[in-house]
């Protein structure tokens, strides 16, 4: 007699793990690029994958249930139904599967908290395998090659919700099974974490705040030096969150406070590197100034403003940033270094009149004055 003893209390023989697929806005499904980090801003979409293990099975044995619960931060929009457009599954023998068919994605809402770190969760998304969908598993689980292993693409929005700084958006995910059977199986959590960043400008007259004067102020945002791709804001009096972009040039009108300040929540840090040597990653913004107060001059040209995330030489990020620059001029990191601050002055003094206005009546007179004059000297 043969008899196969599986002890309950063994240590997990399936494992699951989270990444990020690093630039990604769309459900790709590639897993190509993937780390346990990154940095994003409000609007975004975020590509998740999630790769879960299959246990080695005898080959008449089946697996009874196969579950995979990922919880995900209050700073993810995820759909209420998840389509084929949301959400993707294949395995390590290319097998394809059917939402509705071979599994089921349901959101919950409700808030959850890791007890060992104390991150908080607002949606749980569980994928159920069907009796169909776990008939592909079990042809990986009756396989002796090894690296059986299922994989789930799918897509999130970074909302305004998002954290900013070090605290960063918290993601995890777990595998529960049950196979040959055993009792059931549950593997511990795995962690991928998103950053987002934060800017700050305050409104001088002559080098002094004036909430007077900053009334009359008024920004705008583009992600482009000849201002063709204005960004989207939501908000109003000062406070922002990033909210896209907008062609050709349809850009938020942006506000002061009282006190002569404004701040923009969720502001891109693109994953774009511009030295791969030095891990440099980082994204320009330029602000225009389209109208001031009465008396001073408005800015002439628009204000590039640089920010760039620190990241080490894993590439994995930490919240914060290495460095931001106003006009290529080093600007202050805040407290938490997860964003930067800065001043725009307007300067007072001569001012030219405008085409067609009152001013130009005095250079006329003064111009006949002149012509008058020179006939006079002339005649006589």
């Amino acid at each position: 007699t043969t008899v196969n003893a599986k002890a309950k209390n063994e240590e997990s023989p399936v494992d699951v793990d989270k990444m990020i697929e690093r630039n990604s806005n769309t459900l790709t499904g590639e897993m190509y690029n993937q780390f346990k980090t990154d940095v994003t801003h409000v609007g975004d979409t975020v590509e998740f994958t999630l790769t879960a293990d299959v246990p080695i099975i005898e080959a008449h044995e089946e697996v009874q249930s196969y579950v995979l619960t990922d919880e995900i931060s209050a700073g993810f929009t995820l759909p209420e139904t998840f389509t084929v457009a949301d959400i993707t599954i294949t395995d390590s023998k290319d097998q394809t599967y059917t939402l509705g068919k071979d599994y089921t994605a349901v959101l919950k809402t409700g808030a959850t908290t890791d007890n060992d770190n104390g991150y908080a969760y607002a949606n749980t998304v569980i994928i159920t395998f069907t009796k169909s969908g776990r008939e592909n598993i079990e042809t990986l689980a009756h396989d002796t090659y090894g690296n059986q292993e299922v994989y789930v693409s799918y897509v999130a929005e970074v909302n305004e919700n998002a954290v900013v700084g070090t605290d960063g958006n918290h993601n995890r995910v777990k595998l529960d099974l049950a196979a040959a059977g055993s009792g059931n199986i549950e593997t511990g959590w795995k962690h991928v974490t998103e950053y987002i960043f934060t800017m700050e400008g305050t409104k001088t007259f002559d080098g002094n705040p004036n909430a007077g004067n900053a009334e009359h102020v008024r920004f705008k945002l583009y992600l482009d030096a000849n201002c063709t791709k204005g960004v989207v804001l939501t908000g109003d009096d000062g406070e922002y969150t990033y909210n896209g972009t907008s062609t050709p040039g349809e850009a938020t009108e942006i506000s002061l406070s009282d006190a002569s300040k404004f701040s923009v929540k969720g502001v891109p840090v693109y994953n774009e590197t511009t030295n791969t040597s030095d891990n440099v990653y980082q994204a320009t913004l330029y602000l225009k100034e389209t109208a001031t107060a009465a008396g001073y001059n408005k800015l002439a040209k628009v204000i590039p403003i640089t920010l760039t995330a620190i990241q080490d030489v894993n590439e994995a990020y930490d919240g914060r940033l290495s460095e931001g620059k106003v006009n290529e001029v080093n600007a202050t990191l805040n407290v938490n270094k997860d964003g930067i601050t800065f001043t725009v002055n307007n300067t007072s003094g001569f001012q030219l009149p405008f085409t067609g206005g009152m001013g130009i009546w005095m250079f006329v007179v003064g111009g006949i004055l002149v012509i008058a004059f020179g006939i006079f000297y002339y005649r006589r």
